[in-house]
């Protein structure tokens, strides 16, 4: 079993632009997936059963706003439903279950227990323990 942490940053591309929050609030919640980059580090490592942490990123956000378990091993999904979610055509489907929506962000520098920090990319591993502490507090 292993432990990760997405990050969602904001996103603009010409004149597409998504917030973290609501690429949060659309894919999670609403639909229980998460896309992943084709490259992501860890991609694949990840199996049914890992638990996942969802961060945003960015000046305005460097929170922690949820988490999940994942249903199944990062995929390729070439279904016309997946292909409107996400901007990449390359980008792996990962399901969730157990989604957990905190009820407050948790702001990552009112963690000083932890040692995670932010990395350049979409997913990192986090230990158990930073997990479980991050977890603690929603």
């Amino acid at each position: 079993m292993n432990y990760y942490v997405f990050q969602i940053a904001d996103f603009s591309d010409y004149s597409k632009q998504r917030k973290s929050k609501d690429v949060f609030e659309y894919l999670v919640k609403e639909k229980s997936v998460w896309g992943l980059s084709h490259r992501a580090p860890f991609r694949k490592l990840m199996q049914a059963g890992d638990y996942v942490l969802f961060y945003l990123t960015g000046q305005d956000n460097q929170v922690f706003v949820g988490a999940a378990t994942l249903k199944n091993s990062p995929y390729r999904d070439d279904s016309a439903e997946s292909k409107s979610w996400f901007l990449d055509p390359y980008t792996l489907r990962v399901d969730l279950v157990n989604i957990v929506i905190f009820s407050k962000p948790i702001f990552r520098k009112k963690l000083t227990n932890i040692n995670w920090v932010p990395y350049q990319g979409g997913s990192n591993k986090i230990t158990e323990k930073d997990y479980l502490t991050i977890l603690s507090y929603k």
